[in-house]
């Protein structure tokens, strides 16, 4: 599998708690009440919406952002990776998609660099013409549902960066996981609004897209 494939659904998951209610903190649902149960549903609703752009990928193959994934660097932190349980493969996951945002000048710190992903993608892009317009969409959204996330945090000390990070045993690596969610995000848009001319045409793929959810369902709180 492919890593930035295994990378969707560890992603997805992690990120699902970006949805919380505004100033609830911790990965734990609310004890009791109301709260409990809308926090379950939409946790499950998340996860649903991973596992199912993690298939839609397979479906839908993205070559062009698979040559960002070379970089021996970052390839390093992927190392044994298979045999990862799922906590370990998130972690992985994370670290290796920060390390390819910080080798492509797409983060500065904690900054998002929106006009260098789009200059990337441009260049990326730039002879596919089923993908180019779908994929400037994608960050367009991505950029957007950013905002609303950071307006979601403007009270949380830190921020998600701060409250989503991740580090080896050693305790010395640190990674933020904003970078994470934008790749998801971005492949998750993609996939689920895959150029026809791009999309593999066997039963079992047109059944998966039939049944899928819209990006945006996916994406609400």
């Amino acid at each position: 599998m492919k890593s930035f494939q295994l990378a969707l659904l560890t992603i997805c998951v992690i990120g699902t708690s970006l949805a919380r209610p505004e100033g609830e903190s911790g990965d734990s649902p609310p004890a009791t009440g109301g709260d409990h149960a809308k926090w379950h549903e939409k946790h499950k609703k998340h996860i649903k919406c991973a596992i199912e752009t993690q298939n839609l990928t397979t479906c839908c193959p993205l070559p062009k952002y698979d040559e960002l994934n070379n970089d021996a660097e970052c390839k390093a932190l992927l190392e044994g990776i298979e045999t990862k349980d799922n906590k370990e493969k998130g972690k992985a996951s994370v670290c290796f998609i920060e390390c390819i945002f910080k080798k492509n000048k797409l983060v500065d710190g904690k900054e998002v660099k929106w006009d260098k992903i789009r200059e990337l993608n441009t260049k990326l892009m730039e002879s596919d013409n089923d993908f180019k317009d779908i994929s400037a969409k994608a960050i367009d959204f991505c950029e957007a549902k950013g905002k609303e996330v950071k307006e979601k945090f403007k009270n949380f000390k830190g921020g998600p960066n701060k409250h989503h990070q991740h580090h080896n045993k050693d305790g010395q690596k640190r990674c933020g996981i904003v970078p994470a969610i934008i790749s998801g995000c971005v492949q998750g848009y993609i996939v689920r609004s895959c150029p026809e001319a791009k999309w593999t045409r066997t039963d079992e793929c047109n059944t998966l897209k039939s049944n899928a959810k819209t990006i945006e369902e996916c994406t609400s709180n």
